[in-house]
């Protein structure tokens, strides 16, 4: 097997803005893996604000794992060497991430299946909606994305806040002008942008507006103190940045104050998002599916796939977004959110015919690690 590491770089149609991070372009690895002709891709979007991996970690970890797994010929061998192998894949999700979700590719290849079949779950349906995730921007954008993804029949809405009072104000301004405002569903991200409980409780006291949810409003895994937050403000927490693994909701008290956010990359691979989803979907009543900014249709193909397992508990799904974010995306065709919010996939994926992700790849944003 011939294992080629690539980075991604395509630019962003406009500047995407949180309080942890701003991006232009895409901060994403490729992993190829080929046998016999055939070609599987993988992605993944390590971010150091969440797991501590950046791009260059990500590509030191494949490069020192890709000679032990060369001999994976089934699903079955990836998967006794993903859990024999759990102290090295810990070591970087974002880069297992990748390595796993080309071998799945190939293997359906080889075979001539889909990943779905490869998997062994349900061709993924095209009936879930889709959250629109609108970024830090300055009043004027902001206020002209949430009206235009409200025109494409978007309801509802993950709103990026900065932690200043005045700007957030104005957002929320901008949400009550929207016609028939009381249909949409509005949660806020604050990317741990506040030191402690008590500085965001007086902020949102000032802010006088009710989420149906808050993600992350503080320093990240300080679990006991988002649940406070819950209790005061009557409103479930997300947890994404708190949540990389199981492990780190060992001191949830009140499962129900909670809302795990489930992400392909963050969480190593589609294996571990599903099975980390199973195992605490009888805890958890309700999760987000997320992804982040910049990934192209390759991880989409894989949300699609996570869209179809957890639909019954979502309250949020964040993904598909393509070419609203992306100048272009590396997959024809791309898979994109259409109006009204629903992910566009091809016929022959959805009747499972297609082989493997069933998209192909154009090479022009990609560079070669040698």
């Amino acid at each position: 097997m011939n294992i080629q590491i690539y980075t991604i770089n395509i630019p962003f149609k406009f500047s995407f803005n949180h309080s942890s991070q701003k991006r232009t372009t895409t901060h994403s690895v490729m992993v190829t893996c080929e046998r016999k002709g055939l070609i599987g891709y993988g992605e993944s979007c390590p971010r150091e604000y969440v797991t501590g991996e950046s791009v260059n970690t990500v590509i030191q970890f494949i490069s020192s794992i890709k000679s032990k797994i060369c001999q994976i010929d089934n699903l079955d061998d990836l998967v006794n060497w993903r859990e024999s192998n759990k102290h090295v894949t810990d070591k970087s999700l974002a880069g297992w991430c990748a390595i796993e979700l080309a071998l799945i590719d190939l293997l359906s290849k080889v075979k001539g299946i889909s990943i779905e079949q490869m998997l062994n779950v349900s061709p993924p349906g095209n009936n879930q909606k889709i959250t629109a995730v609108i970024g830090d921007f300055e009043i004027d954008s902001f206020e002209k994305n949430v009206n235009k993804y409200h025109q494409l029949s978007f309801f509802d809405f993950k709103l990026k806040m900065s932690g200043d009072i005045k700007r957030d104000q104005q957002k929320i301004d901008c949400i009550r002008r929207i016609k028939n405002t009381n249909e949409l569903t509005i949660r806020a991200d604050y990317n741990n942008c506040f030191k402690d409980e008590y500085t965001f409780l007086r902020y949102y006291e000032k802010l006088n507006y009710a989420f149906i949810a808050i993600e992350e409003p503080i320093v990240k895994n300080s679990i006991d103190k988002l649940e406070l937050i819950a209790e005061e403000t009557s409103t479930p927490i997300i947890l994404d940045e708190s949540f990389v693994s199981i492990s780190d909701l060992a001191k949830v008290s009140n499962p129900s104050l909670l809302i795990p956010n489930i992400r392909i990359s963050k969480l190593g691979g589609i294996m571990n998002a599903i099975d980390t989803y199973r195992k605490l979907v009888n805890t958890f009543s309700r999760f987000i599916l997320g992804s982040h900014v910049g990934e192209t249709s390759i991880l989409t193909r894989y949300f699609c796939i996570a869209l179809d397992e957890m639909q019954q508990n979502l309250i949020g799904a964040e993904g598909g977004y393509s070419t609203y974010i992306l100048e272009e995306d590396l997959a024809s065709p791309s898979i994109n959110t259409m109006p009204p919010g629903i992910i566009e996939l091809p016929l022959d994926t959805r009747n499972n015919s297609g082989i493997g992700i069933n998209i192909d790849i154009n090479s022009k944003y990609l560079k070669r690690i040698v």
